[in-house]
């Protein structure tokens, strides 16, 4: 996936428990229905699939494929999150998105 079809939606904060799990911090509504995500690392967007989302507030806590460990999980710590442009929607607390209204 090229950067530059994708936004920064967010950020991992740090490891959540002892079983791989990540307390995540999303800077735009995640879409309800969200089967994977991008990590920035090493300037390369590497693909993560969900086993779980908890989405809450003031951080969100997610299971990735593949993560099951403290150690896998302290290694993403403090990386972005990007998602497809595709799957953009309005930042939080936001009426609308100024992305939906090019072209009118």
């Amino acid at each position: 996936m090229n950067i530059d079809s994708c936004y920064r939606a967010g950020y991992v904060i740090k490891k959540h428990g002892f079983k791989g799990e990540l307390r995540v911090r999303f800077e735009h509504t995640p879409p309800k229905k969200l089967e994977s995500i991008f990590l920035l690392i090493d300037g390369m967007l590497v693909p993560f699939f969900i086993r779980h989302l908890s989405l809450g507030e003031p951080y969100s806590v997610i299971g990735l494929e593949d993560v099951n460990t403290e150690q896998e999980a302290e290694q993403l710590a403090q990386k972005d999150i990007f998602l497809p442009n595709s799957v953009k929607l309005r930042k939080s607390g936001q009426k609308y998105n100024t992305a939906s209204f090019i072209g009118f």
